[in-house]
């Protein structure tokens, strides 16, 4: 009866070893498991940080866009005046040796080619200023992101290359 209680002891000794041996498996892969998911939320938080600063960024320089959209619309209706037909500006060959219509009073040449190059003037003058004041946002709003877009760049990692656009 003896042996019997020691074998039975053994066997219970051998089942538990084993439950344990399995037991520490499990911890040690719970343990490679979190230890995985903690530098998983690590990189989200890095992610979510640069995406709030983007975010902060852009929002500022979305209000500035807004506010000069609303300051070009209104200097767009101003310039809507001196609208020029299209057909001046498309083909101005056709203008030039152009029938007046019987409501149209009588004139010279010179009077009307006058009156012609003061209208191309103005549309010259307003595609370049337009072409100008164009030029010169689109080079602010590069500078301005270029400018806002190294700082956290070289702030949060001094390894990294700036973004080449």
């Amino acid at each position: 009866m003896f042996l019997f209680l020691v074998k039975n002891l053994k066997k219970e000794t051998s089942r538990l070893h084993n439950e344990l041996l399995q037991h520490k498996m499990n911890t040690a892969e719970l343990k490679r498991k979190v230890a995985a998911l903690e530098a998983k939320l690590q990189a989200s938080e890095e992610e979510n940080t640069l995406l709030r600063n983007l975010n902060e960024i852009f929002r500022d320089e979305n209000d500035k866009l807004l506010s000069e959209n609303e300051s070009l619309k209104k200097e767009t209706a101003k310039f809507q005046k001196f609208r020029i037909p299209s057909s001046i500006l498309t083909r101005p060959e056709n203008t030039i040796g152009r029938k007046r219509s019987k409501s149209c009073p009588v004139s010279t040449e010179a009077e009307g080619t006058d009156e012609q190059n003061a209208v191309k003037a103005r549309v010259n003058f307003l595609s370049m200023y337009k072409l100008l004041t164009l030029t010169d946002r689109t080079l602010t709003f590069c500078l301005f992101y270029l400018d806002r877009n190294e700082a956290p760049i070289k702030r949060s990692n001094s390894e990294r290359v700036p973004i080449r656009l």
